[in-house]
């Protein structure tokens, strides 16, 4: 076992200025076994299941009963599942309900679905215990201020890219203007008009798909119809260069 342990769980990726805020919330670990110390480790891991952003297909509610943006049934399985597993492949040994409040510290962005899935992964991993660990939602943090033992780790500051400097030039001269972009939108530029139609939406750059994208692909994973001027090629698509 290396000294630091990275275990990165990345659903979907999207260019956007969400698309660095990948992390629900951020897990370390700090108490050790007696051989190759583990000093600090840390988990990112993305929110459960969820419902479409928003009803940009103007549909019947009843589709989605818990609301748009919000957790799934299937979703709070998930991370229940995962912290589960978590706590079997990496933290057995590491603490027990005695010390999981000094030893874990506990990061989500504030939204209902997120601080929902912090809350059920903790919850996984270490049983009743996971009442004891607050979830951070301001950031930066300074998760040394969370251990008893603050001297492993000095001074940690956790980031949030949503507040990051810049972000609109970053993405504009590393995302939007690289050629595999470029190329794409290029590519799919002949159908921003049918799919505009199709949709009720208004489609004119590859940046247009992403929102629409994701919609789509929820729709897809839980069986519910997508607009009937979408072909199921069309479908693909657009969820594909919403990625």
């Amino acid at each position: 076992m290396s000294s630091i342990k990275f275990q990165f769980d990345f659903k979907r990726v999207t260019p956007k200025p969400m698309v660095l805020v990948l992390l629900c919330h951020v897990l370390a670990a700090l108490t050790a076994p007696a051989q190759d110390r583990l000093v600090f480790a840390v988990d990112v891991i993305r929110h459960g299941d969820r419902t479409p952003l928003s009803n940009l297909f103007r549909e019947d509610r009843t589709n989605w009963p818990e609301g748009f943006g919000r957790m799934t049934a299937l979703g709070t399985n998930q991370e229940f599942a995962l912290g589960s597993r978590m706590q079997n492949l990496y933290y057995r040994g590491l603490f027990d309900s005695n010390t999981a409040a000094t030893s874990i510290c506990a990061f989500s962005t504030d939204t209902d679905r997120t601080r929902k899935s912090a809350r059920l992964f903790l919850s996984g991993l270490v049983g009743d215990a996971a009442q004891s660990i607050p979830v951070h939602t301001n950031v930066p943090v300074d998760i040394s201020a969370g251990f008893s033992d603050g001297s492993a780790i000095s001074t940690g500051m956790l980031l949030n890219p949503d507040v990051t400097p810049n972000i609109q030039t970053i993405q504009s001269n590393f995302v939007l203007r690289s050629p595999e972009w470029i190329a794409t939108n290029t590519a799919l530029q002949p159908q921003f008009a049918r799919w505009s139609q199709a949709v009720n939406r208004r489609i004119n750059r590859l940046q247009d798909l992403i929102g629409l994208g994701d919609s789509l692909y929820i729709h897809q994973i839980h069986h519910v119809p997508t607009p009937e001027g979408l072909s199921p090629e069309d479908v693909e698509a657009i969820i594909a260069a919403g990625r």
